[in-house]
C-alpha cells in the first residue's frame, strides 16, 4: 500500500511539472495570449469559398494559408501560401481561388507563426477536406468575380517581423494551374492570338493613272495602255505580270518606263510578292510620290506582320 502511495505521489509531481512547463510557455507571451481557432468549415458559393470558424478572442491578428494538399505537418505549412492577414473580430474569410483546383486551409494567430509555435488541429484550425471551385462559364460570373475580388498577391508576412526585428515567416507562392482547353476553346484562343500583334492593313484596289484613263495614246504608250485596259483592269495578274515584264524588256522613254513599273508593282502586290513589289515602288518613288505612298505604307505593314 505504501509503495502505491509513493508511486502516486511521484506521478502527481511529474504531471505538475509538465503542467508547469505549459504555464511557463504561456507566460512567455507576457499576457499576449493567442486566439485559439476551432470548428473550421468551408462552403463553396458561386465563385468564392467561405471559410467559417470559431475563435476565442476578437482582438488578435490572424493569418490564413492555402495549399493544394492536406496541411498536417510543418513541412506542409512551408509549401502552403499565405493569402491574407485579418482581424479575429471576424469569424469568416472569403477566398477567390483559381477554379478547378482543390484547396485546404489553415488559420491561426499570427503570434504563433512569428514565434514558431505552429498549431495544426484537423477540424479545428485546419480543414480536413478540400474545397474546389468549378470553372466559370458565363460572362456575368466573370464580371462578378472581378468586382468582388479583394485578394492581394501572395506576400511575405514582413510587417510585424520588421517592427520587432524577429522572425521572418517562410512562405511560397503557388504556380498557376495548367489547364487543357477543349478543342473549341483552343481554336478561339488560336484565332485571337493569331491577330494579336498584327496591324490593321488598308485594303487597296488597282489604280490607273488619270492620264491613262482620259487621254488617247499612240506608239509605245498605246501598247502599255492596251495592257492596262485588258489584263490589269480585269485582275488577270499572271498574264499582266508577263506582259508588263516583256514591255519593260524593250527600251522606252523614262516617263513610259515609270508608268510601267508603277503598274507592275501593283501586280506584284496583288500576287502577294511584297518584297518585289516594294522594290518596284522604290524605283519610281521620286517620280510618283503621291501615287506610290499608299502602296508603300501598306507594304510596310505587310512586311512587319
Amino acid at each position: 500500500m505504501r509503495k502505491i502511495i509513493i508511486l502516486l505521489f511521484i506521478s502527481i509531481i511529474f504531471i505538475f511539472q509538465i503542467h508547469s512547463d505549459d504555464i511557463l510557455e504561456t507566460i512567455k507571451f507576457s499576457g499576449n495570449y493567442p486566439d485559439i481557432i476551432s470548428n473550421i468549415k468551408t462552403e463553396v458559393k458561386e465563385n468564392t469559398i467561405e471559410i467559417r470558424f470559431n475563435n476565442s478572442r476578437e482582438d488578435r491578428e490572424l493569418v490564413i494559408y492555402r495549399s493544394t494538399k492536406p496541411i498536417l505537418t510543418y513541412t506542409d505549412l512551408l509549401e502552403a501560401s499565405l493569402i491574407n492577414t485579418f482581424s479575429s473580430s471576424k469569424n469568416i474569410f472569403i477566398d477567390y481561388p483559381q477554379p478547378g483546383t482543390p484547396y485546404f486551409y489553415i488559420i491561426m494567430d499570427s503570434i504563433l507563426t512569428k514565434s514558431g509555435q505552429y498549431i495544426m488541429v484537423p477540424g479545428g484550425n485546419v480543414t480536413e477536406h478540400s474545397s474546389i471551385l468549378q470553372s466559370m462559364n458565363s460572362p456575368q460570373e466573370t464580371v462578378t468575380r472581378e468586382i468582388l475580388r479583394n485578394q492581394p498577391l501572395p506576400y511575405l508576412d514582413l510587417k510585424s517581423s520588421i517592427e520587432s526585428g524577429k522572425f521572418l515567416l517562410d512562405t511560397y507562392s503557388e504556380l498557376p494551374v495548367e489547364y487543357n482547353l477543349s478543342f473549341e476553346s483552343g481554336k478561339i484562343v488560336e484565332e485571337l492570338l493569331k491577330d494579336l500583334y498584327k496591324e490593321k492593313i488598308t485594303i487597296l484596289e488597282p489604280n490607273v493613272l488619270e492620264e491613262d484613263i482620259s487621254s488617247s495614246a499612240n506608239g509605245e504608250e498605246y501598247q502599255l495602255k492596251r495592257i492596262i485596259e485588258s489584263d490589269f483592269i480585269t485582275k488577270n495578274w499572271e498574264i499582266a505580270n508577263k506582259l508588263l515584264r516583256n514591255f519593260l524588256s524593250v527600251d522606252h522613254s523614262d516617263k513610259i518606263n515609270t508608268k510601267a513599273h508603277y503598274y507592275l508593282a501593283q501586280v506584284l502586290y496583288f500576287q502577294n510578292q511584297y518584297i518585289d513589289s516594294f522594290l518596284e515602288f522604290t524605283i519610281i518613288y521620286e517620280d510618283l510620290k503621291q501615287e506610290t505612298k499608299p502602296w508603300m505604307d501598306s507594304l510596310f505593314t505587310y512586311l512587319r506582320n
